[in-house]
C-alpha cells in the first residue's frame, strides 16, 4: 500500500545547503511589507529634510608663521637648540585654539548672552540676526540663565511673559505669568530686563522665547563643536571646522575666535617686551637721579678746589679703577639676577613676568634659551589647563618637559653663579690694589678721582639702559603674531552637512528595506513552526496526501455549508487520494491524529466524514478523545452518552449513534469524561465497538486524542487502516514532525500519512492550485 502511494507523491531531494531561491521567494511573497516600509522610510526622510534643523560645516584656515617671540629676540640667541619644530608648534596652536578660555573670551567679546528662538513643530529655530526684539539686561538685577522665557505680544505696547521650567542642575521649578510694557523695565524675583521692538508685529501663533546664556556653559558647547585639524604634510596649516545650526552665527563665532586668538598671541609676545621696558624705565629713573647728583657734586668740587684735572699718574689710576668699578657693578647685577631667577623658577606667574637675562648683560646663549623655554612652557601649561585635566596625556607630556627644562636651568644657573662669584672675588682684589695706589695721591686729587669715577659709572649705566630700552621698544614695535588667517569663514563657503537631500532619501530607502528584511531574517532564523510544504518534505519521508487550505468562514462544517468553495475542493482531493490508497478494503477505518491540541484534528475529521458521506457512502464519525473532546460542540450535542458510556457497558451501540443533516453521516461523541480512558480502550470493549461499527458503515473516521500527550491515540490508531497526522501551518513545530517520524520508525502506528492544514498561498514556494485564478471555477 505504501509503495502505491509513493508512486503518486513527489518527494523533493534532501538538501542541507542554503536555498537562495527559496529564501528569495519567501521575501517576494511579503513584498507589500517591504513596499510599506520603504514608503514610510522615504516619508520619514522627507519629514526629516523639511522639518529638522539644518547643520552647517563652517570652515576657516590659519597658517603658522612662527616669528621669534619677544623673549627670544631679546635673548639675541641664534640657532636655538630648544626651539620647537613647526609640527609641534601647530599642535600647540590647535590646543590653545580649542581651549575653554579662548571660547569664553570670544563669546564675551561677541556679547552673546541672550539667544532668541522660535518654536516649530520639531525643533526650536535660532533667530540670530532676525531677532524680533532687543533685550537689555538691567544692571545689578537677578537674571536666571538657561531658562526658556516665552514672550507673547498682547498689543503694540504690552507683552506677556510665561516661564515654566526647571532650574538647571537643581530640583527647583520656576513658573509664573506676568505682563510688561515694551521699552519699560520688567522686574521680578527671577529677572530684570527691558524689551524693545525691532520690527512689525509677529504673526499670530508664533511662539518666541529667549534664553539668557551662562557663558561658561556655552563656551563648553562651542569647545565641543570646534575641530582643529593639522596635517603632517602641511604642519604649518591649520583648518578650523565648526558645526552650527545657524550658518551666520557659526561664521561670526569662527572669525571672532581667530581674531581673539591672534590678539591673545600677540599680547603674549609683547608681554616680555613690555616688562623689560617697565623694568628699564624704573632703573632709568634711579640712574638719572644718581647721574644728576654725581654731575652736581663733581662740578661743585672742581669749582671750590679750583682743580681742572688730575695729574697723569692719578688719571691713569682713576681710569683703571673706574673700569673695574663698572665691571664690578655689572657682575653684581648679574649675581642678583641669577639668585633671583633661582628663587622664582618654581613660580609660574613670576616666570611669565621675568625680565630677559640680556638686560643684565648676561649673553650666555644656553641660559637665555632655557629662560625663554621655561617661560613659554609655563604659558602653554596655563592655556592648556583650561581644556585638559591634570592626568591628560598632553598635560603629562608638558609637565615632563617642564621638569626637564627646570633641571637643566637649575644646573646652568648654579654653574653661572659659581663662575660669576669667582669673577667678582678676583675683581674685588684688583679694585683693592688700585684703591691703595689712589691713597698715595694728594687728598684733593683723591676726592676728585672718586667723584669723576662715580660720574662716569652712572653715565655709562645710563647710556647702557637707554640702549637696551631702544632695543626693547624696537622689539615691541616689530612683534608679529605667530598665526595669521589664510582663509576666513564665510557664508559662501559653509557647507550644509545635515539634512542632505540625496543621502537622506537613500538612507530612508535603505532603512525602509533593511528593517523588514532584518525582521524577516531574524523571524525566519528563530521561528520553529512549519511555514511551507517544502519544509515538511525536508523534515520527513512520510507522504502528504492532502493539503487543506485556510478556512475563511466561521463555520466548521464548510464542506456542507459551502460545497463549491476552494476548501471543499481540497477535501475532495483528500477523499480521492484516500480512495486510491484504500481501494482494496471493504470497510475502511481512518484515524485522524495530531501530536498536540489545536492542529485542527476535529475540523479535518468532521469535514472528511462529510465529504465521504456526500459521495453516497455510509460514514460514522467517532469522537475517541474522551479527555478533551470538541466534536460534540461542533455538532451541538449534549454529550451525555457516547463512546465512554458504551465502553463502560452503560449504553448499547444503537443508543449512542446520532444522525446529522448530512445524508449517510452519523456520529458518536466521546461521552462524559471517564476516570480511566486508556483502560476502557484496552479492556476489549473497543474491539467489540469497532466490529459492530464496521458491520454497519462503509467508513469509520476516528477523531483521536493527541499522541504526544496521552497513549489513547496510539491505542485507537492500531485499529485503523490509515493514520492521518494533521500538521498545521504556522502552528505545528519542527519538533512535532520528529515525534511523527519516531512513530513511523518504531511502527507504533500502521500506515502513517500527513495532511497539511490551514494552508495559504504563502505556504507554497512553487505556487499552488488553490489560488485566486480558481475562484471563478469553484465559486465561493
Amino acid at each position: 500500500m505504501r509503495q502505491e502511494v509513493d508512486n503518486i507523491i513527489y518527494y523533493p531531494k534532501q538538501n542541507n545547503q542554503f536555498d537562495y531561491k527559496k529564501f528569495l521567494s519567501s521575501i517576494i511573497r511579503v513584498w507589500y511589507w517591504f513596499a510599506i516600509s520603504i514608503f514610510i522610510g522615504i516619508f520619514a526622510a522627507w519629514m526629516y529634510i523639511h522639518y529638522m534643523p539644518a547643520e552647517y560645516s563652517i570652515r576657516s584656515s590659519l597658517i603658522v608663521n612662527e616669528y621669534e617671540s619677544g623673549i627670544k629676540r631679546l635673548s639675541l640667541s641664534q640657532n636655538n637648540p630648544y626651539e620647537r619644530n613647526i609640527d609641534v608648534l601647530g599642535q600647540d596652536h590647535a590646543g590653545r585654539i580649542k581651549s575653554h578660555m579662548l571660547s569664553l573670551s570670544t563669546l564675551q567679546s561677541l556679547g552673546w548672552n541672550v539667544f532668541w528662538y522660535q518654536k516649530t513643530p520639531l525643533y526650536d529655530k535660532d533667530l540670530y540676526e532676525n531677532e524680533p526684539y532687543k533685550l537689555t539686561l538691567l544692571p545689578n538685577k537677578t537674571n536666571l540663565t538657561d531658562i526658556n522665557v516665552l514672550i507673547s505680544e498682547l498689543s503694540d505696547s504690552e507683552f506677556q511673559v510665561d516661564v515654566n521650567s526647571d532650574l538647571p542642575n537643581r530640583n527647583i521649578r520656576v513658573k509664573f505669568t506676568a505682563k510688561g510694557k515694551f521699552g519699560e523695565p520688567f522686574e521680578n524675583s527671577y529677572f530684570g530686563f527691558t524689551i524693545e521692538r525691532l520690527g512689525g508685529r509677529l504673526a499670530p501663533g508664533n511662539k518666541i522665547y529667549f534664553e539668557i546664556k551662562n557663558l561658561n556653559n556655552l563656551a563648553l558647547v562651542y569647545q565641543k563643536k570646534l575641530t582643529v585639524i593639522t596635517s603632517e604634510k602641511k604642519p604649518d596649516l591649520m583648518e578650523l571646522i565648526l558645526i552650527e545650526n545657524n550658518a551666520q552665527r557659526g561664521v561670526d563665532f569662527l572669525n571672532r575666535l581667530e581674531k581673539t586668538y591672534i590678539e591673545y598671541g600677540l599680547a603674549e609676545k609683547n608681554r616680555v617686551a613690555e616688562n623689560t621696558i617697565k623694568f628699564i624705565d624704573s632703573q632709568l629713573k634711579s640712574v638719572t637721579d644718581s647721574l644728576s647728583d654725581s654731575e652736581s657734586r663733581f662740578t661743585n668740587f672742581r669749582s671750590r678746589s679750583q682743580t681742572l684735572d688730575l695729574n697723569q699718574e692719578g688719571g691713569i689710576v682713576m681710569q683703571k679703577q673706574g673700569t673695574l668699578e663698572s665691571e664690578r657693578a655689572t657682575i653684581e647685577s648679574r649675581l642678583d639676577y641669577l639668585r633671583n631667577l633661582r628663587n622664582i623658577m618654581n613660580d609660574s606667574k613670576q616666570m611669565k613676568q621675568i625680565v630677559v637675562p640680556s638686560v643684565f648683560g648676561i649673553t650666555d646663549q644656553t641660559l637665555n634659551n632655557l629662560v625663554a623655554r621655561l617661560s613659554d612652557l609655563y604659558s602653554r601649561r596655563t592655556v592648556l589647563s583650561f581644556s585638559a585635566q591634570e592626568k591628560a596625556p598632553s598635560m603629562i607630556l608638558l609637565d615632563k618637559e617642564l621638569q626637564l627644562t627646570h633641571a637643566m636651568l637649575t644646573q646652568n644657573i648654579e654653574a653661572l653663579l659659581s663662575a660669576t662669584e669667582t669673577d667678582l672675588r678676583n675683581l674685588n682684589r684688583r679694585v683693592g690694589g688700585f684703591s691703595s695706589q689712589l691713597s698715595l695721591l694728594p687728598r684733593t686729587e683723591q676726592q676728585l678721582s672718586s667723584l669723576k669715577r662715580s660720574l662716569e659709572l652712572n653715565s655709562e649705566l645710563y647710556t647702557y639702559l637707554l640702549k637696551m630700552r631702544a632695543e626693547s621698544a624696537i622689539t615691541y614695535a616689530s612683534n608679529q603674531p605667530d598665526v595669521k588667517v589664510l582663509d576666513p569663514a564665510r557664508n559662501e563657503t559653509s557647507k550644509q552637512t545635515s539634512p542632505i537631500l540625496i543621502i537622506d532619501y537613500i538612507f530612508g530607502l535603505m532603512l525602509g528595506f533593511f528593517i523588514p528584511f532584518s525582521i524577516f531574517v531574524l523571524k525566519d532564523h528563530f521561528r520553529n513552526s512549519i511555514q511551507t510544504k517544502e519544509e515538511v518534505s525536508e523534515l520527513t519521508k512520510l507522504p502528504v496526501i492532502g493539503t487543506i487550505i485556510h478556512n475563511r468562514s466561521k463555520n466548521n462544517l464548510v464542506v456542507f455549508e459551502n460545497p463549491r468553495s476552494n476548501i471543499t475542493e481540497s477535501f475532495r482531493l483528500l477523499r480521492t487520494n484516500l480512495k486510491y490508497i484504500l481501494s482494496g478494503n471493504d470497510k475502511k477505518v481512518i484515524a485522524v491524529q495530531s501530536t498536540i491540541a489545536g492542529e485542527g484534528k476535529s475540523f479535518i475529521s468532521i469535514n472528511l466524514a462529510s465529504i465521504l458521506a456526500m459521495n453516497d457512502l455510509k460514514v460514522l464519525l467517532v469522537g475517541v478523545d474522551m479527555r478533551m473532546s470538541s466534536l460534540h460542540r461542533i455538532l451541538k450535542s449534549d454529550n451525555k452518552k457516547g463512546l465512554s458510556t458504551y465502553l463502560s457497558n452503560k449504553d448499547k451501540f444503537g443508543d449512542i449513534i446520532e444522525t446529522t443533516a448530512i445524508n449517510n453521516l452519523s456520529y458518536i461523541t466521546s461521552g462524559p469524561v471517564p476516570p480511566n480512558p486508556a483502560e476502557l480502550l484496552e479492556n476489549g470493549s473497543f474491539e467489540r465497538f469497532m466490529e459492530e461499527a464496521k458491520s454497519r458503515f462503509d467508513y469509520i473516521i476516528l477523531d483521536s486524542p493527541p499522541v504526544s500527550l496521552v497513549t489513547d491515540g496510539i491505542i485507537t490508531g492500531r485499529h485503523a487502516d490509515i493514520n492521518l497526522f494533521v500538521v498545521r501551518f504556522r502552528y505545528s513545530s519542527r519538533e512535532l514532525i520528529k515525534i511523527i517520524n519516531e512513530h513511523d520508525n518504531k511502527k507504533t502506528l500502521p500506515n502513517l500519512f500527513l495532511v497539511l492544514n490551514d494552508a495559504t498561498k504563502e505556504n507554497f514556494i512553487e505556487g499552488n492550485y488553490y489560488n485566486n485564478r480558481n475562484k471563478g471555477y469553484y465559486g465561493k
